[in-house]
């Protein structure tokens, strides 16, 4: 089996090609457990991770021109933001929001930890200070394994992040104060347009 690991930039220019991934990842979704990346939006500045295979001497580009099968074995989607503390002080933070692999038929032993491995090279390439994710509960110890902790806990609230350092530690309670002040508010602009 010829795996490719690609890394596509969630950009108008691959457009295209994201939509020619998600075309193929849904052809095979039943292949997958729950979790399906590709029919979220992949926000502007994030980054796709996929895991696929080709047909043999073909580009990407190749395959999207000429309509080629590809099979998808594993998606990655993550985010980039900047935040700045009160100091003045700045924190690029990758946020990954999600990550499935075949769980049927093809499937591939390690490919969530490589798929990971390439995204968190990525984001130390880029200057990335920290990572953040939510996992599912029974994804936890696979994150944990890979050395992500529990982060950004506020008093006595469980932790509901686990983060890895690529650069700098994360503004640990400032930023975790800015995450819950930010999730109190949004879930106050859902409760708010649900009552309109």
């Amino acid at each position: 089996m010829n795996v490719h690991y690609k890394m596509i930039e969630c950009t108008l220019q691959n457009s295209k090609l994201i939509q020619y991934l998600t075309k193929y990842a849904e052809i095979d979704a039943d292949d997958y457990d729950k979790i399906f990346p590709w029919r979220h939006d992949c926000p502007q500045g994030g980054r796709i991770y996929v895991a696929l295979s080709m047909p043999p001497g073909k580009t990407m580009e190749d395959v999207v021109k000429s309509n080629s099968k590809i099979v998808i074995y594993g998606w990655l989607t993550a985010s980039v933001s900047t935040w700045k503390n009160k100091n003045k002080k700045k924190y690029d933070i990758a946020y990954v929001a999600f990550l499935a692999t075949r769980q049927r038929t093809e499937r591939i032993k390690g490919l969530g930890k490589t798929l990971m491995e390439m995204m968190e090279t990525n984001m130390r390439d880029i200057g990335v200070d920290f990572i953040k994710l939510m996992p599912i509960e029974s994804a936890s110890s696979f994150y944990k394994m890979l050395g992500y902790t529990p982060c950004l806990t506020i008093g006595d609230k469980p932790a509901y992040l686990l983060c890895k350092t690529l650069w700098h530690h994360g503004p640990n309670d400032e930023y975790a104060q800015y995450l819950d002040n930010k999730q109190t508010e949004d879930d106050f602009i859902k409760k708010e347009k649900k009552e309109n």
